[in-house]
């Protein structure tokens, strides 16, 4: 089982619904969506295959919640890793360091979110989106704060919020290719958005 999902992806209760999200979770996290069955998931939790129908009526509906699941828990853990965080270069440099470490640790959390999303119904999808732009709309309050106190020039705050995204996403070959440490990953992350965001020294 992955150590992550016990404690943080459904309640401590495990509910009968709640035992089925955390396998299917740990099904998806081994095999992909279209690879796993209800049956494997049934066989898992110990229940027929009929009976995961009463909890969750379809595979997607149950992809659904998994994915909103993880999506919660991660802002979760961004709020918490931004707490007490005041300053706006401060902030930046949190999300940064927040996001390169997602992607070398939780690479499979990842791309279960950007990937799985395609199975969805487009009314699914809609609701999946919802939940990542409230995470997006985190790194861009940054950038617009930034904006204001005349620390980044940005011409479209969208296309350089998803390419920050973009540069963290990319880390994982990035360690891989240089073999580099964590700190010089998150190092040479951050110098590129700098370079993106045509950030400014601050004054002494």
């Amino acid at each position: 089982m992955n150590t992550h999902t016990a404690d943080t992806l459904v309640s401590v209760t495990r509910q009968p619904g709640d035992r089925i999200l955390e396998a299917a979770y740990d099904l998806m996290i081994e095999q992909g969506f279209t690879a796993m069955s209800m049956r494997s998931l049934a066989k898992k939790v110990g229940l027929h295959a009929g009976s995961l129908y009463y909890h969750f009526p379809s595979k997607q509906e149950l992809l659904e919640e998994v994915i909103e699941s993880l999506q919660q828990r991660r802002l979760k853990a961004w709020y918490l890793e931004k707490a007490g965080l005041r300053d706006t270069l401060t902030q930046l440099a949190a999300f940064i360091r927040f996001n390169v470490r997602r992607h070398l640790h939780c690479l499979r959390e990842e791309h279960l979110l950007k990937l799985e999303t395609c199975h969805l119904a487009p009314e699914q999808r809609l609701r999946v989106d919802e939940q990542e732009a409230c995470y997006v709309q985190e790194l861009k309050g940054i950038l617009q704060r930034g904006m204001k106190e005349r620390l980044f020039r940005i011409d479209d705050l969208n296309a350089v919020a998803y390419g920050i995204l973009g540069l963290c996403s990319c880390t994982p070959g990035l360690s891989q290719e240089c073999i580099a440490p964590e700190a010089c990953v998150v190092d040479t992350v951050t110098r590129m958005t700098h370079q993106l965001l045509s950030l400014k020294p601050r004054k002494s």
